[in-house]
């Protein structure tokens, strides 16, 4: 059985790296008791796959893992013995479980949802906002949404795709290209970052962003 589960790294843990999260899973999984199934060879190794490496130092509501069990596991259950092994600021938000395979979490993601919580100096208009992001590589962004939430503070959703449409021509969003460009645009417009985070991923399902949970039947 395949359980596919959905956790978020905050703070701290924003710090730890793609194979960091894989130790980290591993040793949680045994130290709850859970009996994953192994990989074969000389040194194995419990068989987790992680969705998409986030940038070091950007916090993730929306971070996904399989892992491949060798019996019939209560979901509420994983979650709570997973969670009483995790360490502070990573916790298991979500799980499903089936006996079909299933596509790699990374072949199988299209789209990275980002947001930005926006400070600006004075009472400027979303128009500046949105104009940066139509000088930016459009190529990237599959789309995106802007909203003023109070006086002078702005939401900025980001879509971008996670990886490359042989007939679409696009190129995969680039988190650090992206926020780079986005403050040096800042510094000039009297614009500041105040805060940015991972919050979902999806599938394209033809016309709608669908949930990776979608594909665990």
């Amino acid at each position: 059985m395949i359980i596919r589960f959905k956790y978020c790294k905050k703070n701290e843990a924003k710090y730890l790296s793609h194979l960091d999260m894989l130790r980290i899973l591993s040793r949680s999984i045994a130290r709850a008791g859970i009996k994953a199934a192994l990989s074969r060879g000389f040194n194995p190794k419990p068989r987790i796959t992680l969705s998409n490496p986030i940038p070091l130092g950007v916090q993730s509501l929306a971070e996904y893992a399989d892992v491949e069990v060798d019996v019939c596991l209560d979901t509420g259950y994983f979650m709570k013995v997973i969670n009483s092994c995790l360490p502070e600021n990573i916790i298991v938000l979500d799980a499903a479980c089936t006996c079909n395979k299933l596509k790699s979490l990374m072949s199988v993601i299209d789209v990275v949802l980002y947001e930005f919580i926006i400070e600006a100096a004075d009472n400027m208009s979303l128009d500046k906002i949105k104009s940066f992001i139509d000088a930016y590589d459009s190529s990237s962004i599959y789309s995106f949404f802007t909203q003023a939430q109070q006086k002078k503070i702005f939401l900025l959703k980001i879509y971008g795709y996670a990886k490359i449409f042989n007939n679409n021509s696009n190129r995969i969003f680039k988190f650090n290209d992206f926020n780079k460009a986005l403050k040096q645009f800042g510094q000039s417009n009297g614009l500041h970052i105040k805060d940015s985070s991972k919050t979902a991923v999806f599938i394209i399902k033809g016309a709608r962003l669908a949930d990776p949970f979608e594909e665990v039947v």
